[in-house]
């Protein structure tokens, strides 16, 4: 673990071989990448286990450190793969830390022998101070990455709520996301590749066109941030002794962009009063082939927007563009292009996108000429982008590194073990450091159903349970019998008051609540007073999973006036029995499982669950939730998709939701769903705007092709 310092590491990303070594080069203090599997980032290249190991080893000798990442959501079918996966890691690779998303992959990695630090990532959506005393009782968490929307106000509220043992690590350049991490369902809602497992296509990145009061407006890319780049501002980030590191965020980006920027931030860090060293440290991050950057919400009193229709948001740099007549075209470059330089013609989601490696020095203002069929496809003044460099200088120095790798051999694996790419090894043993199954006669609870609204309506059905969302307009009290809906997203500045209405409304008598971030459960704390047993829960002292809670510090649950019942809601993300078990652990009643599973997903979930399982049937889910909300969009107006997929805003307290005009629908299911042991199953009511008209769709989600 990492003393708190006041020199933080910088933290470099790396997709692939010469991008490692680019870090190392730049002087990067830690790595941070992934294998093939079970990384937040599957459109990088990645790893295989032989080469991981190797890049480890040289990069130990080197007294840098290796993060590799764990951070995708995981299914349960994956929990034995993941258990060989971290086996392996642990035997042959030995990297200093693990970057996790699910609350689960830190318990196992203990349980198979990792005596390395566990960092939280962004995707788990640690954003308000009282979550991290909830951290700070996880096995073997010893860092959290903050979420990219906060401001330096909130982060120095973040560090000063900061338990003992608990670094926090900082983004300070990269690419931004237009939804918050762990809040996009996007990708996944339009085609099954989930952004919580880095599959994600960036439909935010497309064109879009509002239609205002029944009138097509002009297309804009306007979901699609820029670039974040704190640059000069990291020196106020020095006088924070809490943070442990500088993430510079870019795991599909060349060796060119990961040398510049880990160089640049080096600058920033080591010689922030030095006036010659920030104009050369802002050179090379201006050469560094990413978008245009924006310093976003880290000023609190002067705000940047990141999205904007007028700048470009591709990535790279634009260096050119295509000019000719129709049966010619050649690309007119802006500056001089060098042998290896790879360049990008038009956007990602163009028809006639294409990627071309220049085999010759073209100086600035030349005209290379472009094939007969590019010819045909491609219109004038169509942005060319240069994406990658083959800078002279650091070729040669990745060369001489790239021999140095060549002389070293694997490091030695313990007996019995050979590394493969293929499949990875691991104990083969019977018993598995995770639940295999649970007897579904521990649970006593009937099937119910939750109708959840925005707001209760002024009658309510007698028979019928009913929820509501809590939100800004309506803290005070509640009908002691509802189920009250937590928000997903919480900012550091609004915890307090979400805080205080859960104290007045546990004071009146509110016993049934959903929290939608797990950390949320530190509202809910009172060491004082005992737990009773979940209603509707047996316990089994013959259950194997019942010694999960041993050897933890996980504090008490309050009773006050009778039962208080908490469930962990769609919006945790729980997708196994890994997961589940921790939430378990501390301290809720029941888990609402992601809505991102498919079909076979759900049905093998609640036989190894050691809780009781709800699932959303039907109703409006967001592709996305936010902090911003794009300039000059009117809100629950129709956002037309170049598909022609309709989707419109809300206002929701201090966030942004994004929904789609079509419905979840899994009703057709619920017999199934109840055989295979869900007890509550939970219909979301959402408002319809006027001007949205609903589209008919099976509204499966991912439950016939899955997740992938």
């Amino acid at each position: 673990m990492h003393p708190v310092s006041a020199h933080p590491q910088i933290l470099a990303p790396a997709g692939n071989r010469d991008s490692f070594l680019a870090a190392l080069a730049a002087g990067a203090d830690a790595v941070y990448c992934g294998l093939k599997r079970f990384s937040a980032r599957m459109e990088a290249k990645n790893f295989s286990v032989e080469e991981l190991a190797l890049l480890t080893d040289f990069a130990h000798a080197k007294g840098v450190e290796v993060f590799v990442t764990l951070n995708s959501l995981i299914r349960t079918d994956e929990l034995d793969e993941l258990q060989r996966t971290i086996d392996v890691l642990v035997h042959q690779v030995s990297p200093d830390a693990l970057i996790v998303q699910d609350l689960g992959v830190a318990t196992l990695a203990g349980k198979l022998g990792f005596r390395g630090d566990i960092h939280l990532s962004t995707l788990a959506n640690v954003s308000f101070p009282d979550a991290l005393k909830t951290v700070s009782s996880l096995p073997g968490v010893r860092r959290v990455v903050l979420p990219r929307e906060l401001g330096i106000d909130e982060i120095r509220s973040m560090a000063e709520a900061c338990p003992k043992g608990i670094g926090l690590e900082v983004f300070v350049h990269g690419a931004l996301c237009y939804g918050v991490s762990g809040r996009c369902y996007w990708s996944s809602f339009l085609g099954g590749k989930s952004g919580l497992r880095g599959s994600c296509v960036q439909p935010c990145r497309r064109r879009y066109i509002q239609e205002k009061r029944g009138v097509k407006g002009s297309a804009g890319r306007i979901f699609s941030c820029l670039d974040l780049s704190l640059d000069v501002l990291t020196k106020v980030l020095l006088e924070i002794p809490q943070i442990q590191g500088w993430k510079i965020e870019g795991r599909k980006k060349g060796p060119h962009y990961v040398y510049q920027t880990v160089s640049a931030y080096r600058l920033f860090r080591d010689q922030p009063k030095d006036g010659t060293a920030r104009k050369q440290a802002l050179e090379l991050l201006e050469n560094a082939l990413g978008r245009p950057t924006t310093h976003y919400r880290f000023l609190d009193h002067r705000p940047q927007h990141p999205l904007s229709v007028v700048q470009q948001t591709g990535s790279g740099k634009r260096i050119g563009k295509i000019v000719g007549t129709s049966k010619k075209r050649f690309i007119l470059t802006f500056e001089t292009l060098e042998p290896g330089d790879t360049v990008r013609v038009g956007y990602e989601d163009d028809r006639f996108h294409s990627l071309l490696r220049m085999e010759r020095l073209w100086i600035s203002g030349s005209r290379i000429p472009l094939s007969a069929d590019a010819s045909g496809l491609l219109n004038v003044d169509t942005p060319v982008f240069l994406t990658d460099r083959r800078q002279r200088q650091l070729e040669s120095i990745l060369q001489t590194m790239r021999g140095e790798l060549l002389g070293r051999t694997l490091p030695s694996l313990s007996e019995g073990r050979q590394p493969s790419s293929e499949k990875l090894p691991g104990r083969q043993s019977e018993k598995t450091a995770f639940p295999r199954k649970c007897s579904h006669s521990k649970y006593r609870m009937k099937a119910s159903e939750i109708t959840v609204y925005r707001k209760l309506p002024e009658r309510q059905p007698r028979h019928a349970e009913t929820g509501y969302w809590l939100s800004a307009d309506q803290m005070q009290t509640a009908p002691r019998h509802v189920w009250i809906w937590l928000p997903p997203v919480v900012w550091p500045k609004d915890a307090e008051q979400w805080r205080a209405c859960t104290d007045s409304l546990l004071k009146h008598g509110c016993r049934r609540f959903v929290l939608n971030m797990p950390y949320q459960i530190e509202w809910f704390r009172d060491k004082h007073l005992f737990e009773k047993p979940q209603r509707g829960y047996r316990r089994n002292d013959n259950d194997p999973k019942e010694s999960l809670a041993e050897n933890t510090n996980s504090r008490r649950i309050p009773l006050r006036d009778g039962h208080l019942e908490l469930w962990a809601g769609p919006f945790c993300n729980a997708s196994n029995p890994l997961a589940i078990s921790m939430l378990k652990r501390m301290g809720f009643s029941g888990v609402i499982v992601s809505p991102e599973l498919g079909q076979t997903d759900y049905l093998v979930l609640p036989e190894r669950s050691p809780l009781p399982l709800g699932i959303v049937l039907s109703g409006f889910w967001p592709l996305s939730i936010s902090r911003i909300a794009p300039e000059s969009m009117l809100e629950e107006e129709p956002i037309l998709s170049p598909k022609g997929e309709v989707c419109f805003l809300k206002h929701v307290d201090q966030t942004v939701w994004v929904y789609p005009n079509w419905e979840l629908h899994l009703e057709a299911h619920r017999k199934t769903l109840e055989e295979a042991g869900y007890r509550l199953f939970i219909h979301l009511k959402e408002p319809i705007p006027k001007g949205i008209v609903l589209k008919k769709r099976p509204g499966l989600w991912n439950w016939e092709n899955g997740l992938r």
